[in-house]
């Protein structure tokens, strides 16, 4: 498969060429550990991180973490983030999401089964801007089900749902928001159950 691909001490930063003829970036990483690296109370685990130090991480067939870009750019203007300086988002295209997954795998042919696959649609782009998010999320539950690999979707990028402002842009503002809104309500899928879904971490049924 023909792609970019850049070492790091995780894993890759990789990009690829989209359908609609720009790059996206994703990532392939290897992950330390929750008892490393996460912080939460609810799950009892309240100490204080100052930094993750590099360290010896999981085998990739207990977690493996892959992180896909959903739009070209993004034109959410989070003060924390630069992706709006690659342009305006524009969605990422049914194939560009499911195909950055592939890709990712393609890294490790040896790896055979996984316990866990974290997909964080996180990358570039507002996710809930791109209806595809929620189709590549159905049609590779399929896949990685059919492989015997841990699928858990998730999304990690500051967003609101059904005409609630964020950030430096309104929802009604952006068409390509808009479409998905319409595109969702016309399936009968209720706000509600799209924060579920996210808040969960689990494909609609």
């Amino acid at each position: 498969m023909d792609f970019e691909r850049i070492k790091t001490p995780t894993g890759h930063i990789c990009i690829m060429q989209g359908e609609l003829g720009r790059p996206l970036e994703f990532l392939s990483l290897g992950d330390y550990g929750k008892e490393k690296n996460i912080k939460a109370d609810f799950m009892g685990i309240t100490r204080e991180i100052n930094g993750v130090p590099h360290g010896e991480l999981l085998p990739l067939e207990e977690k493996w973490v892959i992180t896909i870009s959903t739009q070209y750019g993004c034109s959410m203007g989070c003060k924390f983030c630069d992706v709006p300086q690659v342009g305006k988002g524009r969605n990422a295209t049914f194939n560009d999401l499911v195909n950055q997954v592939k890709y990712a795998l393609s890294l490790h042919p040896e790896v055979k089964t996984a316990k866990r696959i974290n997909l964080h649609y996180a990358r570039m782009g507002e996710p809930t801007f791109n209806i595809d998010v929620i189709s590549s999320a159905y049609y590779l539950k399929g896949v990685f089900d059919g492989m015997g690999f841990g699928f858990h979707p998730n999304e990690h990028c500051p967003y609101q749902i059904y005409g609630v402002n964020c950030g430096a842009v309104r929802i009604e503002d952006d068409p390509e928001a808009m479409k998905a809104i319409e595109i969702l309500r016309g399936k009968g899928i209720t706000p509600e159950q799209v924060r579920a879904w996210y808040g969960k971490r689990e494909v609609l049924p």
